[in-house]
């Protein structure tokens, strides 16, 4: 089998470390790949997703690209990074504000053409991750919510 990396930020994060793991985790980093292990799992998943659904959410809202973003929306960029990190919180994940500031970094750091694979379904008009993405956090946020809707609405044009 044959893993193609595209880009530069690839990252696998392991849950529990094994023999049968271990091994992979090998294989892995010597294709150049980072792996992490972390100490708590849903941290590490919830910093993912902070990033990944305020990202998707606003490139396909404006069609537009990171750096466009980071240019045009970084501060509806940061309010929602924001509502998430509280959306986390209240589940008991404790996101902070180092967290969100590693987010806008990483846009700001980002390629400026860079998109997000949610802004390419739209653009394809294929069918986008929208549920999957953001379908958990419309239901604990107005402001998700709202998004949400406005891109369901384009989704189907």
């Amino acid at each position: 089998n044959l893993i193609d990396v595209k880009g530069k930020g690839a990252l696998i994060v392991f849950e529990n470390i094994n023999e049968k793991t271990d091994r992979l985790k090998d294989i892995i980093k010597s294709a150049g790949i980072k792996v992490k292990n972390p100490k708590n799992i849903d941290k590490a998943i919830w910093q993912k997703y902070l990033f990944i659904a305020s990202t998707a959410a606003l490139t396909s809202l404006y069609n537009e690209t990171f750096g466009e973003i980071a240019k045009n929306h970084l501060n509806e960029f940061k309010e929602l990074l924001q509502e998430i990190k509280k959306i986390a919180n209240q589940k008991g994940i404790m996101l902070d504000e180092e967290d969100v500031k590693k987010c806008i970094d990483l846009l700001q750091k980002s390629p400026p053409n860079s998109k997000t694979s949610m802004q390419l379904d739209f653009e394809n008009r294929q069918k986008s991750e929208l549920e999957n993405i953001l379908g958990y956090l419309k239901k604990e946020s107005k402001l998700i919510e709202n998004i949400y809707n406005k891109l369901y609405q384009k989704q189907g044009q």
